[in-house]
């Protein structure tokens, strides 16, 4: 990914296009962790602040939310790969 960004811009641009893919891969790295955590623990009723074990009710709710989180990230990722294949150009993917 970062020499697809490194060869999509000219030299005299490589600092900022750097720049500007290390922030946005923090960023996404950040933002991801924090929706699929909220999709996990969305129907576990007090288990975010719970102490300790979940009980019966709350274990299947959290197991649920990360099914849930599991198949929401692999249907993004679909989609990111097919807007890659779709809007990168063949001839930038065969120089990296």
């Amino acid at each position: 990914m970062t020499a697809t960004a490194m060869a999509a811009v000219r030299s005299g641009r490589a600092g900022m296009a750097s720049a500007v893919h290390n922030s946005t891969r923090q960023v996404g790295q950040a933002l991801g962790v924090a929706v699929l955590g909220s999709l996990v623990y969305a129907g576990v009723v007090g288990g975010a602040a719970a102490e300790g074990r979940l009980d019966g009710a709350q274990s299947v709710a959290f197991v649920d939310g990360l099914h849930h989180a599991v198949l929401v990230s692999g249907g993004r990722l679909l989609v990111a790969a097919l807007l890659a294949s779709a809007l990168i150009p063949s001839g930038l993917l065969s120089r990296a």
